[in-house]
């Protein structure tokens, strides 16, 4: 084999075999998968009867290999990429990040060139465009940052009849998401729990009469438990929210009776105060915002925009 050779097959990860000068080996076919130039010899891949990696290699010496085939065409190479991309979609976020940072400081050669590609287009599509642009910024001082701070700022939504993955999106577009939901009049249930690797998640299951959605939200470092000591905590101080009173208690239970589509917009907006305001604003009263909402006249509508644009002036609802 001439170098020639020996660049495509490496590249293309070509099939070889060993000449039957070379002992036990002899005869064997297996891809090519790196050159040592400092021995003039070829690392190869053995294969199982399905043309599959092995796991298993052997380093052969140039002169003692042949080229079986070579796979320049351009369906061979969109197989290996079809390939490459369905295991990597199966990596967890931790596992993806912890495979990129292994990558890191790593000497430059066409091998990893074409691993961190691999890699950096399963990141694009799990972070979505401004995610991955963000996260190849790099920090203030331009090095590159762990993809794991970036994949927490994203949620997977799943389709419930499926029981797959419809799409990765930012946290805050599946909170506005899950407003629109409440808003078509959808059931909202929350909970806490883990994956199989016990890591924390956030779950969000949106139901209505036609269809469901899950939202899924990785814990963050804020929100994540905290490790537990070997002494026992004391029990945390428990707060219970103060019932609903008055015209806002009946319009709420309207809301809950006749449903977000049909409920009319005093009982929607008590609806969107009760469910849905802290999320977006944070520790605000939700009957007191309801009370200034309605003195000022506005509608459901007009204030959860507000809860989106100025959060100063809902919290002034309280006061009015």
């Amino acid at each position: 084999m001439n170098m020639a050779q020996i660049d495509q097959a490496v590249s293309t990860r070509g099939r070889i075999r060993i000449s039957k000068r070379n002992g036990w080996a002899a005869g064997v076919e297996g891809i090519a998968m790196g050159y040592c130039a400092s021995y003039d010899s070829i690392k190869v891949g053995f294969l199982d009867a399905d043309g599959n990696y092995t796991g298993e290699y052997t380093t052969v010496p140039r002169t003692m290999l042949e080229l079986v085939e070579e796979a320049t065409t351009e369906e061979t190479s969109e197989q290996a990429t079809a390939t490459v991309q369905a295991m990597a979609s199966k990596l967890t976020d931790e596992a993806l990040s912890l495979a990129w940072m292994g990558t890191e400081g790593k000497p430059v050669t066409k091998e990893l060139a074409l691993v961190r590609g691999w890699l950096m287009d399963e990141l694009n599509q799990r972070l979505g465009d401004d995610l991955f642009d963000e996260w190849l910024a790099g920090d203030d001082d331009g090095n590159s940052v762990n993809p794991i701070a970036y994949l927490t700022k994203c949620a997977t939504s799943y389709d419930i009849k499926a029981g797959t993955p419809t799409r990765r999106i930012d946290v805050s577009e599946a909170q506005d998401a899950i407003v629109a939901h409440f808003r078509c009049g959808a059931t909202i249930r929350e909970y806490d729990t883990t994956d199989r690797n016990g890591t924390p998640l956030h779950v969000v299951v949106a139901t209505a009469a036609d269809q469901g959605t899950v939202y899924e939200f990785p814990a963050t470092p804020a929100t994540a438990p905290a490790a537990s000591s070997p002494q026992t905590a004391a029990p945390e101080c428990q707060i219970t929210p103060p019932a609903p009173t008055g015209a806002y208690a009946a319009a709420l239970k309207a809301c809950r009776a006749k449903g977000a589509v049909h409920a009319p917009n005093d009982a929607l907006m008590a609806g969107l105060c009760q469910d849905v305001v802290q999320i977006l604003v944070g520790a605000v009263s939700p009957q007191l915002v309801w009370e200034g909402a309605m003195k000022k006249g506005l509608t459901a509508k007009q204030l959860l925009s507000l809860c989106h644009t100025d959060y100063v002036a809902v919290d002034d609802l309280q006061w009015i």
